[in-house]
């Protein structure tokens, strides 16, 4: 057996399909991986490629049988490397297959959308928005004309996945695309019909087909449940998009499961940390505050007057007392950096610094690690060296230290013998005491409830309305297609625009010219007869020689349909302002009318020796 190449040379057909091979070979390694899901149609090209070099087209179409087999070797290869997933919606009543790329017709060519309806999106191009339109039990999808959003005034809402229309509108619908091969879960069967599922990214929109609609297949497994089965006869396991040998998954899945305990003992670290006021990063940084939320992949943790989301991958993986013990080092050294010189104008906060430090390390965690409790030392140290320094500086001059306030000796003993109470820099006897305010000096804002705001009716808006922006409260506007016309002049196509017609009659003898019912007619001698030709006014323009054509949009009526109200944009459609109680300014406290701010009534208590 032998064939015939373009250069009229013939060779065995073992030279042949070893050449068909080595084509085959040099060709499919210039085509890309990242377009490897497409293989069949570079396959195509392939073929055709080293095809035309050695063949005659002629001599192919004569021995298509005998080349047979390379269209069966090349698209078995490709067979075995498609990747098969499993179906977005697993059906029991079975799926659709499309044999070819097809298209699925509405059953009606518009649809008309309501006032206030909401529509999801299916697709958005350049110059058009596909929309969904749910009905009973199939779903339509309808075209809007991004130059036409403003005749219904629509709205994206919802992380701009749907479309609110504020006004009516028409839409015209559009054919569901479907590609070859593509499967379709049969939802519910209706009579005649199968009510079948497709997705298109996010979306899944129900389709009705005929039962006798022969571009599609019936298919009582999904193509993945053939494909595992045939994978479980090799003693395979389709796991994490991948064909894997069941062992390999059982350690996989182990691994799998202690990752996730692991990962799960971090988060409930780091939760635990966070609400005891301390996260640590996994460089090292540390942040002390409060933790306001969480979700799966992180925390929300206010820092100060900062708030951020902070992810769990970006903290360290540390124990529960490491988070507390190191957390605690940070808000002491914090403290203990802040001390430089010690007098007597500076003591009274230091000793108050060095008192919170120490009772922070009191409750520092008993199975923290051996370097915290080796900084924990430390700190304490140092903290209890700053006390005895201040005390020695009050003793040297006179001085004694009560609630963290200095004052002398004999002054301090006289106040507590007499059963004195501070209260904040001034010495008053217990019963001096202001009972309205307990001695804070301030009390709440009745005129605000203590909120600081305060709300009125919004003078822009009737209960948070006003009048339409754009059709001023009419109901309609415009139209801008028509511009208010209700239609388009168009020539006429009876008369051509001349605005009559014309005809030929075989009549008795008349005058030259006559004018009858607004008919001219006018004489010709043509032997041996005589015609008339009648010229009559076109009845489809009426003489005029157009014709109107009704407007679409608007519906020959010149107007589009427009809200009579829309939200006021003063008070977001709340019908009142929300604003800054004059009273407390804001601050929700004003000073207590009873002791004018001070927090006692009378005056201070003063010993009757000099200080």
């Amino acid at each position: 057996m032998s064939f015939e190449y373009k250069n009229r040379k013939s060779i065995s057909s073992l030279e042949f399909y070893k050449k068909i091979i080595i084509s085959f070979i040099r060709n499919i390694s210039y085509y890309s991986l990242s377009f490897f899901y497409q293989y069949r149609f570079y396959v195509k090209n392939i073929i055709s490629s080293f095809l035309k070099d050695f063949f005659y087209f002629k001599e192919l179409f004569k021995n298509v049988l005998k080349y047979s087999f390379c269209y069966i070797f090349i698209f078995s290869i490709s067979a075995d490397d498609e990747v098969i997933s499993p179906s977005f919606f697993e059906s029991e009543l079975g799926y659709l297959v499309a044999s070819e790329d097809t298209s699925v017709l509405p059953s009606f060519k518009k649809i008309f959308v309501l006032q206030n309806q909401i529509l999801e999106i299916y697709d958005e191009g350049k110059e058009d928005i596909i929309l969904i339109a749910p009905l009973k039990k199939e779903d339509i999808l309808c075209r809007l004309l991004k130059e036409k959003k403003f005749i219904s005034m629509t709205e994206k809402i919802n992380d701009e996945r749907t479309l609110l229309f504020r006004g009516p509108i028409e839409l015209e619908t559009v054919q569901v695309e479907i590609k070859k091969s593509e499967e379709l879960p049969i939802k519910e069967i209706i009579d005649d019909d199968y009510i079948v599922l497709k997705k298109h990214g996010e979306n899944i929109i129900r389709i009705r087909l005929s039962k006798k609609d022969n571009r599609f297949y019936f298919s009582k497994e999904s193509k993945f449940a053939k494909f595992a089965k045939e994978q479980k006869k090799k003693g395979l396991v389709f796991y994490n998009s991948k064909s894997l040998k069941e062992s390999d998954v059982i350690d996989f899945i182990e691994k799998k499961k202690e990752e996730e305990i692991k990962l799960a003992q971090k988060k409930k670290n780091i939760i635990n940390g966070a609400l005891l006021g301390y996260v640590i990063f996994s460089d090292g940084k540390i942040l002390s505050g409060k933790m306001t939320g969480q979700d799966n992949s992180g925390i929300i943790f206010e820092s100060g007057e900062n708030a951020e989301f902070i992810k769990f991958e970006q903290l360290a993986d540390m124990s529960l007392p490491d988070i507390i013990a190191a957390g605690k080092i940070f808000t002491v050294k914090q403290v203990l950096e802040k001390i430089n010189n010690i007098g007597l104008d500076t003591a009274g906060m230091i000793k108050k610094n060095c008192d919170y430090a120490l009772e922070e390390l009191e409750e520092f965690p008993v199975s923290a690690s051996e370097n915290y409790k080796k900084e924990k030392t430390k700190l304490a140290k140092i903290a209890i060296s700053h006390i005895a320094e201040i005390r020695d500086l009050l003793i040297k001059n006179n001085l004694s230290m009560y609630n963290y306030k200095i004052f002398p000796d004999k002054f301090l003993e006289w106040q507590i013998n007499n059963g004195n109470i501070l209260l904040g820099d001034s010495w008053i006897k217990a019963e001096q005491k202001c009972i309205r305010c307990d001695g804070s000096g301030i009390i709440k804002c009745v005129i605000c409830s203590s909120k600081g705001r305060i709300t009125e009716k919004c003078p822009y808006c009737d209960n948070g309305k006003v009048k339409c922006s754009i059709c001023g409260g009419e109901g309609w506007k415009t139209c801008t297609v028509c511009n208010g016309n209700g239609g388009f002049l168009r020539r006429c196509s009876r008369c051509g625009g001349s605005g009559y017609i014309s005809r030929f009659l075989n009549r008795p003898w008349l005058d030259d010219i006559k004018v009858i019912d607004g008919k001219v007619i006018i004489r010709y001698r043509r032997y041996p007869f005589c015609y008339y030709e009648t010229i009559q006014f076109c009845p489809d323009c009426n003489g005029s020689g157009k014709i109107k054509i009704i407007c679409s949009t608007c519906g020959g009526s010149g107007r589009l349909s427009c809200p009579l109200t829309e939200k006021c944009k003063f008070c977001n459609g709340q019908g009142f302002l929300i604003k800054i109680c004059p009273e407390c300014n804001g601050s929700g406290i004003v000073k207590c009318p009873d002791c004018s701010g001070k927090g006692f009534i009378g005056e201070e208590q003063k010993p009757p020796i000099s200080n």
